[in-house]
């Protein structure tokens, strides 16, 4: 029971998973400790004292009985509040309890992106995603939530990215899921898309899923924006420009002041790379802070962005200054992927402005941190 179980737990949660009265589980546990097979804490939680004996002792459980293990560990943990959600989601998982795996995975996964743990997320979701029994209806909504939690993510361009790209294509290939289903989930994938350097891919899906996406000014006028952005592909710059005239005309229909300045933002470092100047007035006005985790991830990308638009227009100074907001916020949230990109602009601004000094240097090291990066070309384009 201790080896299913695999985590610090309480002697009743052991006595339930073991199918035990507590007072003979107490004898027992007493038993394995004085044998220093379990280590416990002064909160009464126990443990094994080496996880490779953990281990052991799983493996030796017959496949046979492990499903029964794993189901009353389920039972015995939903007995604790709050809940272990994640824990919850393992346990039911191997038991074959798939209405429970697939109801305490989604919880998980909300709490996960609500703490700002959006790759734990992305775990528990593509996990579920791969259980051929999940319904449509739940297979279109674990895929939306999996890839908006992918966007959050602050690692780079990794095996865990490439995981969502194929499960959320997958899904997209399943029968039964409806225009608007398809959308939800194209939005996402286009945007994570550009991220790997999919330039022409990303244009397709978001192409397609604005269409059906009337229902959601916000993400309609989102994804808008994204097919503004001049980062790669065939398109001419008028055709970028009448999309992010389109994305205007709906972000000035939404009521939320925090999603108008995500879209404003974002809108006008696409006008940037398009040559707009009237792109200058919304920077003019921009925040340099959040209160929230969220919203200085969000005001982070948004400078990177517009600081790489006032490098390319020669005017270096403001492009300092943005990219030193954007990098004060991305390493308070640890965006690893964000410090990234802005260092690279920033390597960038040393070239144009002759600060040449241990130049090459930081360009290596920026290189081999990277070296297998797909998107280097596209600098630091990172819509929120």
């Amino acid at each position: 029971a201790a080896a299913t179980l695999a985590q610090r737990s309480s002697v009743a949660t052991i006595a339930m998973t073991a199918g035990l009265s507590t007072d003979a589980c107490r004898g027992a546990i007493s038993e394995a400790a004085a044998a220093g097979i379990l280590d416990g804490d002064d909160r009464g939680q126990w443990r094994f004292r080496h996880v490779l004996a953990a281990t052991a002792v799983y493996e030796a459980i017959p496949l046979t009985d492990r499903r029964q293990f794993h189901l009353l560990a389920g039972r015995a943990l939903e007995e604790i509040q709050p809940p272990p959600v994640a824990r919850l989601a393992r346990h039911f998982r191997e038991a074959g309890e798939t209405k429970s795996w697939a109801r305490y995975a989604e919880q998980g996964a909300e709490l996960a992106m609500a703490s700002g743990d959006h790759t734990k997320a992305v775990a528990l979701l593509v996990d579920l995603l791969s259980w051929p029994g999940l319904p449509p209806s739940d297979r279109a909504r674990v895929a939306r939530i999996a890839g908006v939690a992918a966007l959050g993510r602050r690692e780079p361009v990794d095996e865990v990215y490439h995981r969502v790209i194929r499960t959320l294509r997958s899904v997209l290939e399943s029968p039964g899921l409806s225009a608007r289903q398809q959308a939800e989930i194209r939005n996402p994938l286009g945007r994570l898309l550009i991220l790997g350097g999919e330039a022409q891919a990303a244009l397709s899906e978001l192409e397609q899923a604005v269409v059906n996406l009337d229902h959601d000014p916000v993400e309609a006028a989102r994804a808008m924006t994204y097919l503004g952005w001049a980062y790669a592909g065939p398109w001419p710059a008028s055709t970028h420009r009448r999309w992010l005239d389109r994305a205007a005309e709906l972000t000035a229909e939404i009521d939320s002041p925090a999603q108008r300045l995500n879209l404003a933002g974002n809108r006008a470092a696409a006008l940037l790379m398009l040559g707009e100047g009237e792109a200058w007035d919304v920077v003019a006005e921009l925040p340099i802070d959040g209160a929230t985790s969220t919203e200085r991830l969000d005001v982070a990308r948004i400078h990177a962005n517009v600081g790489t638009g006032a490098l390319i227009w020669g005017r270096y100074a403001e492009a300092e200054e943005h990219l030193v907001v954007a990098l004060r916020l991305a390493e308070a949230e640890q965006a690893s992927r964000l410090q990234y990109n802005v260092r690279l602009e920033q390597a960038n601004l040393a070239w144009f402005t002759g600060r040449w000094e241990g130049l090459a240097e930081r360009s290596a090291a920026l290189a081999d941190a990277d070296r297998d990066r797909p998107a280097l070309y596209l600098g630091t384009v990172r819509l929120a």
